[in-house]
């Protein structure tokens, strides 16, 4: 849906392109003194339009630019990205959202040649093409890949090809053709929380809400349904039970999409008859959609697996074209259980585990020099977690969603994240602090199954003896009864060992394609090891390595 733009900065002149419609809040707007682009959906608008006392949207952006300079993004709630190009100056401002969830990459080629797109792919033909360049894999992203399954930093999976990272500009002078990148939001800089917790979960309770009631009155202002998806988890739940706290119960439609009759669906059955709203069920049985590999690397851009999504593609495209039309955001509970808890690998603040990160970790040992590189100092674990884990890896999701319509989480409100960091680790350790914020301040939430523990999400307690006695007893009971499709919202693995059609495609595509990473040995090996394995998690890795290079290199 949303297609971006480019931008060509050769011997000291601009140009650029844009493909989108004039839908959301997008701008595309020149003058004698300035060039303003900006693709997004802005939550913030209505009170940027009230305090600057205009009606003019174009205006704030350029007021803003004129008081903050490289710091203006930072006014801007949403999703969004876009540039400013100062004529009088010969300056050009880049920039993208604070979670880099709308994505920017650039190359600088010879003569200080500057090319910027939203499109990994777009970007990479029209270099290609104006520079006459060979494109070459990047080996440190395919070493990424095949042992985390997403890529670290600002490199791309192609060699001088780079990501812009989120909350970031690109600040460029024409003439020079110097640039420097800049962060205007980061979360380097959180201190731990001193008050008490109490005061602490008083304050969660107030962020949270307020970047809830920002979320909904976005799709009142556009006229539009409020579109909130639902499982059995903690996160979706608790953005649906504030948002009918503040009211936004008229045109509420639920969404849930998982393996049928498993806790995700039992779960949010359950929400949306005892609040009498409408629900929107997607059963994700059978999963011959796992075949659909090279669409989702498109969409990733081969920065993330593709399964990480690619149920999420099928059940959207499920959705009657009429139903889509009414969306307004698409809300989510994104990355809430991560920053409240599973991005915590001890009870104190501790550096960077790269073991922790590695899913192969058979590879750990060989491809470790290429990760190391790419982990900052500088960064908490939970921290850089929620930068690399979340913002970059989950986030696929997100791209899904930008199919049709933008994807929001209070979770990831730059006022509620920064502060949810500060929370001490002690208190955030096995989500006490999370099961303790909804026991007091949203208690409806406590009266459904918790998908994870497979128990009521009422007492801290809970959480230890769910992880650790109830999910296996469970997952028992379901292989005991010969439901082993039960035991998860998406069995791959069940399906997978169970349909002889989509194993063909998995093998002939590993046959057809291994041949574009002969040039490096060393991956060559990884991939064949994992593909040789039978489980299916492994055999993802090493297709989604051979469906890049298709998407980039074939």
């Amino acid at each position: 849906m949303f297609n971006g733009f480019d931008l060509q900065l050769k011997d000291k002149s601009l140009k650029y392109n844009v493909y989108f419609n004039d839908v959301f809040d997008n701008l595309n707007y020149e003058d004698s003194d300035y060039i303003v682009v900006l693709e997004g959906c802005i939550l913030n608008k209505s009170k940027l339009l009230q305090t600057f006392q205009t009606d003019t949207f174009t205006e704030i952006i350029i007021q803003l630019y004129h008081k903050k300079i490289e710091l203006f993004p930072n006014e801007l709630s949403g999703e969004f990205r876009g540039f400013i190009f100062d004529k009088k100056k010969n300056k050009l401002l880049i920039y993208n959202n604070h979670t880099g969830t709308q994505r920017i990459f650039y190359h600088q080629a010879a003569q200080h040649n500057f090319y910027v797109d939203t499109n990994l792919l777009r970007l990479t033909k029209t270099v290609k093409d104006s520079e006459i360049l060979d494109l070459k894999p990047n080996s440190d992203a395919f070493y990424h890949l095949v042992t985390i399954g997403y890529i670290l930093g600002h490199i791309s999976p192609l060699k001088n090809f780079f990501r812009l990272l989120e909350g970031s500009i690109i600040l460029m002078d024409n003439i020079s053709g110097y640039y420097e990148i800049k962060h205007y939001f980061d979360l380097y800089d959180i201190e731990i929380f001193k008050g008490s917790k109490k005061e602490a979960l008083l304050e969660a309770d107030h962020l949270f809400n307020e970047a809830v009631i920002e979320e909904y009155e976005k799709d009142l202002e556009m006229g539009k349904e409020h579109f909130t998806t639902i499982s059995g988890g903690l996160d979706s739940r608790l953005v649906l039970f504030y948002a009918l706290k503040n009211n936004f119960r008229k045109g509420q439609r639920l969404f849930c999409f998982s393996q049928k009759n498993y806790t995700d669906e039992i779960v949010a059955k359950e929400i949306a008859e005892s609040e009498k709203l409408k629900l929107d069920f997607v059963s994700l049985e059978k999963f011959e959609f796992i075949s659909n590999i090279d669409k989702l690397t498109k969409i990733s851009e081969g920065f993330n697996l593709y399964f990480g999504a690619i149920h999420v593609d099928f059940a959207m495209s499920k959705l009657k074209v009429e139903e889509k039309k009414k969306i307004g955001l698409i809300h989510t509970g994104q990355i809430g259980g991560g920053v409240l808890g599973s991005y915590l690998k001890s009870k104190n603040p501790r550096p960077i585990d790269v073991s922790t990160m590695v899913y192969n970790k058979e590879f750990l040992e060989e491809f470790k020099e290429y990760i190391t590189p790419y982990l900052s100092e500088k960064y908490r674990e939970d921290i850089f977690l929620t930068k690399t884990s979340g913002f970059n890896a989950t986030i696929l999701g997100s791209l899904v969603f930008n199919q049709y319509s933008y994807q929001s989480s209070p979770f990831m409100n730059k006022d509620f994240l920064r502060f949810i960091l500060s929370i001490p680790y002690e208190w955030r350790f096995r989500s006490n602090f999370y099961v303790e914020w909804i026991k007091s301040y949203c208690k409806p939430a406590t009266q459904f199954v918790w998908e994870r523990t497979h128990m009521k999400p009422n007492a801290k307690w809970k959480t230890f003896l769910g992880d650790y006695v109830m999910r296996r007893v469970f997952n028992y009971y379901q292989k005991f009864r010969n439901k082993s499709e039960n035991v998860s919202m998406f069995p791959y693995q069940y399906y997978f060992d169970r349909n002889e059609k989509l194993r063909k495609i998995y093998d002939d595509y590993f046959l057809e394609n291994i041949k574009l990473i002969d040039y490096d040995y060393k991956l060559t090996e990884a991939v064949k090891t994992l593909y040789s394995k039978d489980d299916f998690h492994k055999k993802v890795f090493a297709i989604h390595i051979l469906s890049v290079h298709k998407l980039y290199f074939s």
